[in-house]
């Protein structure tokens, strides 16, 4: 009696585009429809395109983003303790955000299992997000929620704000802060890996401007100059392709630390869009491609335009954060495209020691 269970079920529901399901000892996938019963054994599985919704019988949802696949491997409610139920999932791959309801009404066993890493989680009421960190399995805790992660005989705790990686053959990682840093090598301590750089939209018979390393009295640093530009234009840029999602983000903030040394041309030019230094992040959104810039200047003698421009002290450091939350934006992103550092206008000379894109 005390161990005794009826099966249950749940409701996907196809946000958009082709959700493909797989019965239990099938081997063909079939189109979903929307609505539709799950039952136990049953995989789901995402395109690059879809994106689907399954809500179980006791309020519990899983979200699965593009590119995603789980198999719901137990529903169960206990026959003779009703508000008593057992839920599992199997993460296959892909961005899955799991939704667990407060245990007002139902007390839960709720656990997702990773058979490739060989490890398990049991997951309290809370938000919780699992995503690949290439070659591992990352489980992220989000909203008040506490998941206990176990593989190799070692169980480790994984509190709010917290995520752990696992990978096959290995115990769960320590818990570190959840926030993600989308820029690799954003302080250039390994030079200028990751980056590619150049110049561009030089005008006829004028020189195009430099990107070199820095050493600093803070260390490595970025330095885009350019100078003889005879009043001309040019643009130099580095510039970071990032390719990520963050469908799933809350928080999405741009930091950096930079120093304005050189600017000829006021402001941020005739038209707002030359500056000594400028970031640019471009991403996606469900609306298509688009990007926001960030410009910055430390002299306007002659009242151009500063569009999207800050104005900061010349030749000192300083540490800038974007105000904004970059996930705000409307539309909001879903996937960052690339991170881009330009200097811009005629004669001018920037320094940037770190750029950071951290998003959770």
């Amino acid at each position: 009696m005390a161990t005794a269970t009826d099966t249950q079920s749940a409701h996907l529901k196809v946000v958009r585009g082709t959700v493909l399901v797989q019965e239990s000892r099938r081997l063909d996938w079939v189109a979903a429809a929307d609505g539709m019963d799950l039952a136990e054994g049953l995989r789901i599985r995402t395109d690059e395109t879809s994106q689907a919704l399954v809500t179980i019988f006791e309020g519990s949802q899983v979200n699965l983003f593009p590119g995603s696949e789980v198999t719901v491997t137990s529903l169960r409610r206990l026959r003779f303790q009703p508000n008593s139920v057992n839920l599992a999932l199997a993460y296959v791959k892909g961005r899955v955000r799991i939704e667990i309801g407060d245990g007002s009404a139902y007390r839960r066993d709720f656990r997702v299992l990773f058979p490739e890493a060989g490890a398990s989680a049991t997951l309290l009421e809370g938000s919780y997000s699992i995503d690949i960190a290439e070659p591992n399995a990352e489980l992220k805790v989000r909203d008040g929620g506490r998941a206990a992660v176990r593989a190799q005989d070692r169980e480790v705790e994984v509190r709010s704000g917290q995520r752990t990686q696992l990978s096959r053959g290995q115990p769960p990682t320590i818990p570190v802060a959840a926030a993600r840093e989308l820029a690799i090598n954003g302080r250039f301590q390994d030079g200028m890996a990751r980056w590619t750089w150049g110049s561009r939209d030089v005008a006829p018979k004028s020189p195009p401007g430099n990107v070199n390393l820095a050493g600093t009295e803070l260390g490595n640093a970025i330095r885009l100059s350019r100078s003889d530009s005879n009043a001309a234009h040019a643009e130099t840029y580095v510039r970071q392709e990032i390719n990520q999602d963050v469908s799933d983000f809350r928080v999405l903030r741009l930091f950096m630390q930079l120093r304005l040394v050189n600017q000829s041309l006021s402001g941020g030019g005739y038209l707002g869009s030359e500056y000594p230094l400028m970031v640019r992040v471009s991403y996606r959104t469900e609306r298509g491609d688009t990007s926001v810039v960030y410009g910055f200047y430390y002299q306007n003698e002659s009242d151009n335009l500063t569009t999207n421009g800050t104005l900061l002290p010349e030749g000192e450091w300083v540490s800038y954060g974007v105000p904004e939350n970059l996930m705000s934006l409307d539309p909001a992103p879903v996937r960052i495209l690339a991170l881009e550092v330009t200097a811009s206008g005629h004669d001018y000379e920037s320094l940037l020691k770190e750029i950071s894109l951290e998003g959770e």
